[in-house]
């Protein structure tokens, strides 16, 4: 488990914010969890190390990153998840001409992956950029505020997912329950747990054992692990609401 001090210095923050967010931790009614669970979930998620990657998820985290900020390292944090997340994507050879002759190369293979995004939050995790021609699909869960149990309100799935792999998108893996629900729903489409990958920004380390506890076989990728979750069931310290602080919404 590391100290808060071995914390702080890996996301980057000065005394002064040190002595304010300790501040912040006292005042905070937490769902804390232990330093097994906090190992065990850390043996489980697949975090990029690079340091790019820290340093936006730290601007993604001070209050002071307004939208367009926002948006600009959610972008940057993404190309970073996504390049973990299709790592094991399957490559074909194909036979092209260059400048100066023929040579045969490998390509990705067509039609193979398929994106699914939790809405609202999911879509601000499409690698629109980094895959252009990918296909998104959607589910449309709400999560009670009180419960935190998860209610779907809307699903639009490709008729073709079955037999693909899936990247599951959801910014914020808190309890895990949307993930799980979004998962039950996919697996009644014919979707083997094993061939997907679920992907966020931040996960606590509630959400990360209970999606496990659940599909033992999904790979679970993210930038950054949190220890505890607050009463409210938001990850502490977390970055706040992803979705309106990405979409500018109250």
């Amino acid at each position: 488990m590391l100290t808060n001090q071995c914390y702080f210095a890996k996301v980057g923050l000065n005394k002064i914010d040190e002595r304010r967010l300790l501040f912040e931790m006292s005042k905070v009614k937490l769902i804390r969890s232990t330093p097994q669970q906090q190992q065990e979930a850390r043996r489980i998620i697949q975090i990029p190390n690079h340091p790019v990657l820290y340093d936006a998820i730290t601007m993604l985290r001070k209050t002071t990153t307004n939208n367009e900020r926002f948006r600009q390292y959610t972008d940057r944090a993404a190309d970073f998840l996504m390049i973990e997340a299709t790592r094991d994507l399957p490559l074909t050879s194909k036979r092209i001409e260059t400048p100066l002759g023929h040579t045969t190369q490998s390509v990705l293979k067509s039609d193979v992956v398929r994106f699914v995004a939790i809405l609202r939050a999911g879509l601000a995790l499409w690698p629109r950029r980094f895959l252009p021609k990918s296909r998104m699909s959607t589910i449309g869960i709400v999560r009670d505020e009180e419960t935190a149990k998860p209610h779907l309100y809307q699903q639009k799935l490709d008729p073709a997912i079955s037999g693909k792999k899936i990247i599951l998108l959801d910014p914020m893996l808190a309890t895990g329950g949307s993930a799980c629900a979004a998962l039950a729903l996919l697996v009644q489409k014919g979707v083997e747990p094993a061939d997907v990958t679920f992907v966020c920004v931040i996960a606590a380390v509630a959400g990360v054992l209970f999606l496990h506890q659940e599909y033992p076989s999904v790979k679970i990728i993210g930038a950054a692990l949190d220890n505890h979750l607050t009463t409210s069931y938001y990850i502490y310290p977390g970055l706040g609401d992803f979705g309106c602080r990405y979409f500018g919404t109250d």
